[in-house]
């Protein structure tokens, strides 16, 4: 009897949905990771002389979903923005980038496509301190960010800090930096972006506006209560995490898996360019070679966004749960630098040792109902057409 495999493959998303004991991941796999697992399972097809086997798929969805993230987003309005956290709409060999092709901006730590796309600086110093130039982007992806120093930076004794304000009237006012440092401020912070090097840079979230504990802690049980969690400006920020796994019990032996998550919020460092040798699509950080440039992307779910195009945002989960939401009215940012562990510099600077919501930068964007985007061939594609053109089809 022959026998096609009428779909088989991975997706190349950033959020991971479920490990696979033999690495062949639901998620957080880059491009090539795809390709070569792809390549893999057409192989294995091949070698039990199957009669054939179809890639799932051709292109990338937009419109689907995902078990552990479709409460966090808009299910009307999926097709409308890419969410690199859902690994469901990203198995596909051809991806449709966010943005205009000859605007948009790739993460690789160099700025000249800011330029090109006219993003408008938020800070500028002459002065000769360390951080010198802020700006910040976005588009149907991500919500990107540019800094510029005046001296190479070192994540031996360097640190750089973004603190991020989305939603009114909660957040977290005094925020622990480092075990030195703590910064003051007359308004929330609800994200926390750790830039410490690629071995220890991470977004953390303000624990009121933590959806994942509010799911899995609050409404679930399964994971350990907090009790300070329902508790606005507790001084307690969390990691970033999705689920993979909740708990069950295999019928037959009994043995009780346990629940299982992961930190999606932790921060990958490399080269976004697809055109670079070292490209790699899981890129969030990229550094210049002469490390006088950090750009970073930041996918709209881990801050929070249920759909960009219409800058709706999760509500006060504790008063409205997880289907509340509202409109942003834009994200206030402000940045600490640190050496030695020791304060550095604040943009905007403190007054009266505190940042204040009065002079702060506040990033907006515009909404809409037809994203652009354009088509790009991944990597796992050039891996495919090879695997592909390797078999004898006899």
């Amino acid at each position: 009897m022959p026998v096609l495999v009428a779909e088989f493959g991975v997706p190349s998303s950033r959020g991971l949905t479920h490990k696979n004991p033999y690495g062949m991941n639901q998620g957080f796999l880059s491009e090539k990771d795809q390709g070569q697992i792809d390549q893999h399972l057409f192989q294995s097809i091949v070698s039990e002389k199957y009669a054939g086997g179809l890639v799932f798929t051709w292109q990338d969805e937009w419109f689907k979903r995902t078990w552990n993230t479709m409460d966090f987003d808009d299910p009307e309005r999926r097709p409308y923005w890419n969410n690199q956290q859902t690994n469901e709409q990203h198995f596909g060999l051809l991806g449709f980038e966010p943005g205009k092709k000859e605007t948009a901006i790739i993460v690789d730590g160099a700025a000249e496509d800011w330029d090109i796309a006219a993003a408008k600086i938020g800070y500028h110093t002459e002065d000769k301190q360390k951080l010198k130039e802020v700006r910040f982007t976005s588009d149907s992806g991500y919500l990107y960010f540019l800094l510029k120093y005046n001296q190479p930076i070192d994540f031996k004794n360097d640190g750089t800090y973004l603190l991020l304000d989305t939603i009114g009237n909660q957040g977290q006012t005094t925020i622990p930096i480092n075990q030195q440092v703590k910064i003051n401020t007359d308004y929330g912070i609800d994200f926390l972006i750790k830039l410490q090097g690629p071995n220890n840079s991470r977004i953390l979230v303000d624990s009121y506006y933590d959806t994942f504990y509010y799911q899995y802690g609050k409404l679930l049980k399964m994971i350990p209560e907090e009790p300070v969690a329902s508790q606005k400006n507790n001084g307690v920020f969390n990691p970033i995490r999705l689920a993979l796994n909740k708990q069950q019990t295999i019928p037959s032996t009994k043995e009780v898996i346990p629940f299982q998550a992961y930190e999606t919020g932790v921060l990958q460092y490399g080269n976004a360019n697809p055109a670079s040798k070292n490209f790699n699509s899981l890129t969030d950080i990229s550094m210049s070679s002469d490390k006088k440039i950090i750009e970073g992307r930041i996918p709209w779910q881990l801050l929070n966004v249920k759909d960009p195009s219409l800058k709706e945002i999760m509500g006060d989960v504790w008063k409205q749960g997880l289907s509340g939401s509202e409109e942003a009215s834009g994200i206030r940012t402000a940045i600490v630098t640190t050496t030695q562990g020791s304060l550095e510099q604040t943009v905007p600077k403190t007054v009266n040792g505190q940042l204040q919501q009065k002079g702060s930068l506040v990033y907006t964007w515009n909404s809409w109902d037809q994203p652009p985007f354009y088509e790009r061939l991944k990597t796992s594609y050039e891996i495919m057409k090879k695997t592909f053109g390797s078999v004898d089809a006899k």
